[in-house]
């Protein structure tokens, strides 16, 4: 009996350590901007139309702070950009609370000129869904386009961030989603623009049930065993 609740003491230490390492080091969060809304034209070029990653494991970021990587793919408009990202950010966090540093491309440098707000479902893509945080790139100029890449250090003055906290749904408005996150695309199709939404499947379509990590996995595996064998004990 002894040994055996010393198995059980050290599975549940083992699945401790598991979401506290979790917890501390997530995976990162990748999103892919792969789908247009429902009434809105494709851009032109091959999926993910943009891609976004959300780490807080990057090399030198921050203890506590979010990088968030965004990739606009190959998009073969002419002129083509990207002038509006939108995210969401954990219901019972302040986005109020978050601020960024830019770091990207051009001449003037575009961190001089991308607009970070963010405000508990103030913002709107197409007109309605409500996010709570908004990347505005410029519209002329140094615009952000095809296989064009920058990052964001995201920090907050009151939590340790982690890239779960940006995976969460935009606030339905009676209109199109709700939606991880949205984009817009001007310069399309003749100088036309649209919307599109992401999810966690690069060609688009429905979102996939994360799978948990390895570590949880292992924890909970060990206990069920104990389980077991406590049970075929008695």
């Amino acid at each position: 009996m002894t040994s055996r609740i010393r198995f059980i003491t050290l599975s549940l230490t083992i699945l401790f350590l598991a979401f506290g390492i979790q917890a501390a080091k997530a995976d990162p969060l990748t999103l892919y901007f792969s789908t247009p809304f429902p009434d809105k034209l494709d851009p032109s070029g091959d999926k993910p139309w943009i891609t976004a990653v959300f780490d807080n494991g990057a090399s030198g970021l921050t203890s506590g702070d979010i990088r968030l990587t965004l990739t606009v793919g190959d998009l073969t408009d002419a002129g083509v950009k990207v002038t509006d990202i939108y995210f969401n950010f954990d219901p019972a966090k302040n986005p109020t609370d978050l601020s960024i540093a830019c770091y990207g491309y051009g001449s003037p440098a575009i961190s001089d000129t991308v607009t970070f707000s963010s405000v508990t479902d103030a913002y709107k893509a197409d007109g309605d869904g409500h996010y709570d945080l908004l990347f505005a790139f410029p519209t002329s100029g140094n615009t952000f386009t095809a296989n064009e890449s920058i990052y964001f250090d995201i920090h907050s003055s009151n939590d340790s961030l982690l890239p779960a906290m940006f995976d969460y749904l935009s606030k339905p408005a009676g209109g199109h989603g709700p939606y991880l996150a949205a984009a817009h695309v001007q310069s399309i199709a003749g100088g036309d623009s649209t919307f599109i939404y992401a999810g966690y499947n690069p060609d688009g379509g429905d979102f996939p049930v994360p799978e948990p990590g390895s570590a949880l996995l292992l924890g909970s595996g060990l206990i069920l065993i104990s389980l077991w064998g406590l049970r075929k004990r008695r």
